[in-house]
């Protein structure tokens, strides 16, 4: 009790050094552990946002089999007790389907190649599914069975409710009878429950043969009236948001055992092992970058309570000293000092983490910190008080350590010592120096060659401490070797002060000059917390660009809209219209986003208009030097493939154009199949089905109603172009040669027709027929009309009624010319630089590609990084709609539809009216909603967060020690003071010499610091800004140094200590020097 009470009564003995270091310790301790559970919390938020945000592309699991249909239950059983094993408690939504075999649609069961549906079954669809007419079908006994089936597919089958028909079977089974009780329609096609099946989804499926459908039974019905092997599957979407982070590794491996789990009968895909462990590393990778800034807080820390402890002990230094001398041991000493620390540091374990919520909360009320939409968790848990724990006794070790230093010196030894001061602080020897340096520069290469903190090791991924710790000791070992330019600085300073004639600068520059260790101490602190704060600027910036740039090279332009595909959607001719209509749309194009290869690399093939892509793209990312996407895409615009392709040009704005087409004549009597090839103004080119022409040699008018073919809302692209003919038909051996016309082609509106379009000069008419067995023959060409074709009589002798197919294309240039069968030419791309390394081309060499079967080689017009919205680091190449979809019409194939358009908008309106209309897109990628994704990720952002309350910590730890040390400074020269007074020296210049020296003490800090903070900045941001999935980024992160943010901080550091600064002068100003010199003869 008595030793208790004599540690009170000496911490009452110095109020200000030890309130300062209480305090110290309780902000301390209460900003790590704001900091811990900061982290815990939004790792967990980002965890759950996460999850919560997986499609069923990434989380979904599909299984199939083929088994008896009657086998079916016990598969069911099987399976879900497999799927139970893999998710344990985790929730699980599950889906049973099955489909049975081929069917040929009513009325085409005699045809050679008829179109087909087919029965399928799945539970609970009434969930899933809506009837827009009649009722669900129910299990039945007799004869004739109930089914529903799609809405679409029963108008393309001509199928109503109650209607009662009857299949034949394409595998020779029995006749099925069948009385359609409804029509339905899915709820939504992206539902998990239809997994991406198109031909429940839209009720059609192409393929080889055209599958219509599907018939739809109970599954009772099912499993008793199909007999014979079916396709069963099962569709699987666990709701991982309710996964907990120690369970994501376990539920991951047992997710990627399913497959042996339930033996080589079944086939398994799914992504969702691959996605609980990218978000596990994401996690750990999260977690431990979130240490980089804590590290540096407790450096702060501990440097802070160190300095604050010298001070004291220095204070004490000579009661201890009177003390041993008196007869008190080193034990009893070492006792009180220690008792000291606890008393100052325990407390903080107690108030820490009641504090440390409040404290994140008034952080996350400033728009610096704050995120949208974020709801963090801060009640404290067993994290927080272990931390608050931990860093209590850290600051009890900081407070009691410097006063044992010297415990055993003698009174003489303590008052030389005094004299001559300390002349070897322990962080100013040269080989502690070096040493921090060597350690500090090994941390940094670590994290620049493993690229983050967290490294693979043999049992898996893993923190590498010394990684952790590379900022934080960069900035240590930085602040040690600017410390030793503080003595050469103070030297040179007062060199220069005493040639002036000021009296406050020679005294300020001399003082600091005679005892640099005093400076030493709050100059390091100053320059720590300088670079704290510019590496924690150059970070945040750094990041939010980065996250900028990634969503601008994901998006690729401002819009990316995935053609609609359902019923009722704006049909390909009439996307474009559409989407060019939006407001604030500036440029439209058409984009085909598919998979070619070039020998065995697979390689994204992007296809899109060159002439506006330049106006479209908004990325930095895969320029080559000194060019930007504007130069490359011209660059492809300004080269051609050589097709020549041309166009007859439609006038007006048609509704509705008259063919007139001939075609004969014909020994077999077969009509041919007739559709025209017509192009608009955003260079879409598609295909008018014109119907069959008959074999008569006369001329029929077909009449197109255009305004059709763009579909529900869709809008046509004004003017249109007539391009050629595709057509079909089959001939037998010893039929004679044919000729089909285009007599004439006229535009017209509801009011009527105008006059027949005309072929420009200086074209003519190509094309080619290609038979069954892919035989090709040159078509020639006669006078008369727009178009008149002499079809060759060359067959294929294999085969005795061979199927005929036909292109004709518009040419420029003279006919003589026309009649070579033309082959695919190379069109000019784009490509990465990934893909030309693999293939070893430079530009101008030339690489064959395959796409869906089909060979097409391009030439190598420029090499970039990546392309936009491709991933990165994956083969791609770029090439020009137009002229791939010419190289496709000159050799007689159909020219792709657009996959996805590409929009560039100003403002929001055109996403808002799309939002309203959602029938008019596929999937949209929001260039603008991405970046505010990225931005406010939780997992993302969490690193500025933690930057941003560390600088703010930093900034308190600063003012403390400079408010200390200038305290204790002034009081133990105040007798100086006071002389330099009662000499003649006025008032003012004293003050003007305690500014001098601790401008001194601020220029050093700011100056060092801000050296310190862009040096480190320059080594280590690169490296600590990641993706939202803390994944390295694309485009590579780039160090983004903010002049007027930096100096703004620089400047709010300058206020705060200049505050700390005028209260100082103020009680300075209190004393006079008589009063002063009194106390003096009275101690």
């Amino acid at each position: 009790m008595h030793r208790s009470g004599l540690v009170v009564s000496r911490a009452l003995g110095h109020r200000l050094l030890v309130v300062a270091a209480s305090a110290t310790a309780l902000f301390a301790v209460t900003v790590l552990a704001a900091l811990g559970g900061y982290t815990a919390s939004v790792t967990g938020e980002g965890l759950r946002a996460t999850l919560a945000g997986a499609t069923w592309n990434g989380a979904g699991t599909r299984i199939t089999t083929s088994v008896a249909a009657r086998d079916i239950p016990a598969e069911q059983r099987k399976v879900t007790a497999a799927v139970a094993k893999v998710y344990g408690r985790v929730p699980v939504a599950m889906s049973l389907s099955a489909r049975g075999d081929s069917y040929a649609v009513p009325g085409q069961e005699h045809s050679a190649h008829p179109q087909l549906t087919a029965f399928a079954t799945y539970s609970g669809i009434e969930g899933h599914a809506r009837l827009t007419g009649g009722r669900w079908p129910a299990a039945t006994t007799g004869r004739t069975m109930e089914a529903a089936v799609p809405v679409t597919a029963a108008r393309a089958m001509r199928l109503h409710t109650g209607q009662v028909v009857t299949l034949h079977s394409r595998v020779g089974g029995p006749p099925v009878s069948v009385r359609i009780t409804g029509q339905f329609t899915p709820n939504r096609a992206d539902d998990y429950f239809w997994g991406g099946d198109r031909l429940v989804t839209t009720g059609v499926e192409r393929l080889g043969y055209t599958t219509f459908g599907p018939l739809v039974v109970p599954p009772p019905t099912f499993t008793t009236r199909f007999t014979a092997s079916v396709t069963a599957r099962w569709l699987v979407l666990p709701a991982v948001r309710e996964i907990r982070s120690g369970q994501l590794a376990d539920v991951a491996a047992r997710a990627r055992a399913l497959p042996t789990t339930l033996g080589s009968g079944y086939a398994v895909k799914s992504s969702v092992a691959d996605l609980l462990t990218q978000v596990d590393r994401a996690l750990l990778v999260s977690r431990s970058t979130l240490l980089i800034p804590a590290l540096q807080l407790v450096v702060l820390a501990v440097y802070t309570l160190m300095l604050v402890a010298r001070l004291l002990a220095e204070h004490r230094r000579l009661e201890v000293t009177l003390m041993r001398a008196r007869g008190a041991s080193t034990r009893q000493i070492a006792a009180l000092a220690v008792g000291e620390g606890l008393l100052l540091g325990l407390p903080a374990a107690v108030a820490a983490p009641f504090l440390a919520p409040l404290l994140v909360r008034a952080a996350m009320a400033t728009p610096l910190l704050g995120t949208p939409g974020l709801r963090l968790d801060l009640a404290p848990t067993p994290l927080t008080w272990a931390i608050a724990v931990a860093g209590a006794l850290m600051c009890v070790v900081a407070i009691t350590l410097p006063p044992l230093r010297g415990i055993r010196r003698t009174y003489v030894a303590t008052m030389a010592a005094r004299g001559r001061g300390e002349r070897r602080a322990m962080l100013q020897r040269a080989g502690a120096d070096l040493a921090l340096v060597v350690l500090a520069a090994l941390a940094v290469w670590q994290l620049a060659h493993y690229g983050g903190p967290v490294t693979a090791t043999a049992a898996g991924a893993g923190v590498d401490p010394l990684i952790v710790a590379g900022p934080a000791l960069a900035l240590l070992a930085g602040g040690v070797v600017i410390l030793r330019l503080v003595p050469v600085a103070s030297r040179a300073g007062e060199r220069a002060t005493t040639r002036g004639r000021g009296l406050a600068p020679a005294l300020g520059t001399r003082q600091v000059s005679r005892r640099p260790l005093r400076t030493a101490g709050p100059a390091l602190l100053l320059v720590m917390t300088v670079a704290v704060g510019v590496l924690s600027v150059v970070t945040g910036v750094t990041w939010r660009q980065s996250q900028i740039d990634q969503a601008d090279f994901q998006a690729g332009t401002d819009l990316r809209i995935g053609a609609p595909s359902d019923q009722g959607s704006p049909a390909t001719p009439g996307q474009g219209g559409r989407y060019a209509r939006l407001p604030g749309v500036t440029a439209v194009s058409p984009v085909l986003r598919d998979t070619a290869s070039t020998g065995s690399t697979d390689v994204a093939l992007l296809a899109a208009d060159a002439g506006t892509l330049g106006g479209l793209l908004r990325t930095r990312a895969g320029l080559p030097p000194g060019s930007g996407w504007q130069a490359m895409s011209a660059r492809l615009a300004s080269t051609g493939t050589g097709t020549g392709l041309t166009a007859v040009p439609v006038p007006g704005r048609p509704t509705r154009l008259s063919a007139g087409l001939r075609f004969g004549p014909s020994a077999d009597g077969e009509p041919v199949a007739v559709s025209l090839v017509v192009s608009d103004a955003l260079h879409t080119t598609y295909e008018i089905d014109a119907g069959t022409v008959p074999a008569d040699g006369a001329t029929h008018t077909k009449v197109i109603d255009v305004s059709a073919l763009a579909g529900r809302d869709g809008v046509l692209s004004y003017p249109l172009a007539f391009r050629g003919l595709r057509f079909t038909y089959v001939r037998s051996q010893d039929a004679p040669s044919s000729r089909l016309a285009v007599t004439s082609l006229r535009p017209g509106t509801a009011k009527g027709f105008g006059p027949a379009v005309r072929r420009p000069a200086g074209t003519h008419w190509s094309g080619q027929i290609t038979l069954s067995a892919g035989v090709g023959s040159p078509i020639g060409f006669g006078s008369g009309g727009l178009m008149t074709a002499r079809l060759p009589t060359t067959i294929d002798p294999t085969t005795p009624t061979p199927q005929v197919a036909g292109s004709i294309a518009l040419r420029t240039g003279s006919a003589a010319a026309g009649h070579a069968v033309p082959r695919p030419g190379p069109i000019p791309a784009i490509v990465t630089r990934d893909l030309a390394a693999r293939a070893h081309v430079t530009t101008g060499g030339r690489l064959d590609l395959t796409e869906n079967g089909i060979d097409q080689p391009v030439t190598v017009a420029g090499i970039v990084a990546a392309l936009p919205s491709t991933a990165p680091g994956a083969p791609a190449v770029l090439v020009d709609w137009t002229d791939l979809g010419d190289e496709a019409l000159a050799n007689g194939l159909s020219v792709p539809p657009p996959t996805e358009w590409w929009l560039a908008t100003r403002g929001t309106a055109a996403v808002r009216v799309l939002g309203a209309h959602p029938s008019w897109t596929g999937t949209t990628v929001d260039r603008a909603a991405l970046r505010h994704r990225l931005r406010d990720a939780p997992l993302g952002g969490a690193l500025q967060g933690a930057l941003i309350l560390g600088f703010g910590a930093a900034l308190v730890f600063a003012a403390i020690g400079f408010a200390v040390n200038t305290a204790v400074s002034a009081r133990e020269r105040a007798g100086e003071f006071a002389i330099l007074r009662a000499l003649g020296v006025r008032g003012r210049q004293v003050l003007g010499l305690v500014a001098v020296e601790q401008a001194f003490l601020v220029g050093m800090g700011l100056a060092g610091g801000l050296l310190l903070g862009i040096v480190v900045a320059r080594l280590v941001v690169p490296h600590v800004v990641l993706t939202v999935s803390a994944t390295a980024p694309y485009p590579p992160a780039q160090v983004i140094l903010r002049w007027p943010v930096v100096l703004a901080m620089l400047a709010a550091i300058v206020v705060l200590l200049t505050a700390v600064l005028l209260l100082l002068v103020r009680s300075l100003r209190r004393g006079g020097p008589g009063q002063t010199l009194r106390l003096g003869e009275d101690s």
